[in-house]
């Protein structure tokens, strides 16, 4: 049982670091591009659709998060 459970574990791990990884290249790619310290004429419409990409990623990342906390 301590073995699955570690099997587990460790799964839950892996995958949470890529998702976060996979999560974070959106969430830099707007900041580039969408900041006004580091673009200072950002195009309106990618910056939203680089936002809405950042959250659909992040509530693919987050179960992830909340079932490696509960075991």
């Amino acid at each position: 049982m301590v073995l699955i459970l570690l099997s587990v574990s460790i799964f839950l791990f892996i995958e949470a670091m890529d998702r976060m990884d996979w999560w974070g290249q959106k969430d830099k790619e707007y900041e580039r591009e969408c900041l006004p310290n580091n673009n200072p004429q950002p195009d309106a419409e990618l910056c939203a659709e680089l936002q809405n990409e950042a959250y659909s990623r992040m509530s693919m990342f987050s179960p992830v998060l909340s079932l490696k906390s509960t075991r």
